[in-house]
């Protein structure tokens, strides 16, 4: 008989990337590579975003799925005063510029701050974020973004130089799950299944901060009081700690990525979806019945979750 730990594995294994869109990211990512280093033989591409972080999960047949690559232009070490130096509209102009001498110009090439996409004819989009590296440890006010020699100026969606702090953000979530006994990344990706059906207004980073936030503490504590590390229990644990906290913005420690917020609106319909939630799964988990559990998760995360 299928016990509930083998479904969620079953199902954690279902959310993976599968094999196709594995060597899609890998191709598609050295298509750019290779293209860009013709136009610009100093620039360098990194992948960034869930794949960066190990976090993305397999999509459904009707979502879109982008790969998301930064493309690192130089390195900023100091500003320029008055009207000199690079400014954000040079960079995407630059990076346009570079895959428009290719095949890329034949591919719908759209610049919308601060990414310059296009689509392949699988259907698979790219982002593409000019970068330059930090350099300086400020932004142009005088504020600090340290330590220099971390992170990345982009161009916002207003058109400034905003402080991302990428790698940093991923080494976060890395140091996170490791202290979460390599539970964080897998419960990541449930809880983004569930995001995408139930509370798709909240940004999918936001959903990471959260979890990296509160999966340490909560394994933490089950240890100490002898309870087992179930994903069923981390599951009620988390939205029963969370669905009060939606209204403060959230960030990682140290990160000098901007703090994500959810609005009035989105906070005040997320808290309700993540109260009806954990009513839901602490009714399930008080259930004897294995079956009765596994079919509460098929009905609560819907296919693929393996049935009984």
């Amino acid at each position: 008989m299928t016990t509930i730990n083998d479904a969620f594995s079953t199902y954690l294994s279902r959310l993976e990337l599968n094999k196709s869109f594995q060597d899609a990211v890998s191709t598609h990512h050295q298509a750019v590579r290779s293209k860009i280093a013709g136009q610009l033989p100093t620039a360098k591409t990194i992948l960034i975003g869930s794949l960066q972080r190990k976090t993305r999960i397999q999509p459904r047949e009707e979502d879109e799925f982008d790969i998301d690559i930064l493309l690192v232009m130089g390195r900023f070490t100091g500003w320029a005063s008055g009207s000199g130096g690079i400014t954000p509209h040079d960079a995407m102009t630059s990076g346009k510029q570079a895959l428009s001498k290719s095949r890329y110009e034949n591919m719908g090439l759209k610049v919308d701050h601060p990414v310059i996409g296009f689509k392949y004819a699988d259907s698979i989009g790219v982002e593409i974020v000019p970068a330059y590296e930090d350099h300086i440890g400020q932004d142009s006010l005088g504020n600090n973004v340290l330590p220099a020699g971390r992170g990345y100026w982009v161009a916002s969606k207003e058109g400034v130089w905003v402080h991302a702090d990428y790698d940093h953000d991923a080494a976060v979530i890395t140091a996170h799950n490791n202290a979460s006994d390599l539970h964080l990344v897998p419960m990541i990706k449930l809880l983004k299944s569930l995001k995408r059906q139930y509370f798709p207004q909240m940004d999918s980073f936001h959903l990471e901060i959260l979890a990296a936030t509160w999966m340490p503490a909560i394994i933490s504590e089950n240890k100490k009081r002898g309870i087992p590390i179930t994903y069923p229990s981390l599951l009620q644990d988390f939205f029963g700690f969370t669905k009060n906290s939606l209204t403060s913005p959230v960030s990682f420690a140290s990160s000098n990525t901007p703090e994500q917020s959810l609005g009035t609106a989105s906070a005040s319909k997320s808290s309700q979806t993540f109260t009806e939630i954990h009513r839901l799964i602490a009714s399930a988990n008080s259930r004897t019945s294995q079956t009765a559990q596994i079919e509460f998760w098929l009905e609560l995360f819907g296919k693929p979750f393996p049935s009984t």
